[in-house]
């Protein structure tokens, strides 16, 4: 297997998680629905009319 090369942030995230700095989120199935909530209002069209100004 090829080893990956990691930029200098990915290098932080990674010695970060190593060390024990992060924690399982509480009520995991809770704070997925809001997120995937958040990503599909997002990406919904806007469906009000574009503010243009007409005639100049």
């Amino acid at each position: 297997m090829k080893k990956a090369i990691l930029d200098p942030d990915e290098k932080e995230l990674l010695e970060s998680f190593e060390r024990g700095e992060w924690t399982p989120i509480k009520h995991r199935e809770v704070e997925m629905a809001k997120l995937q909530d958040y990503a599909r209002n997002t990406l919904q069209k806007n469906k009000r009319p574009c503010p243009r100004r007409r005639g100049q």
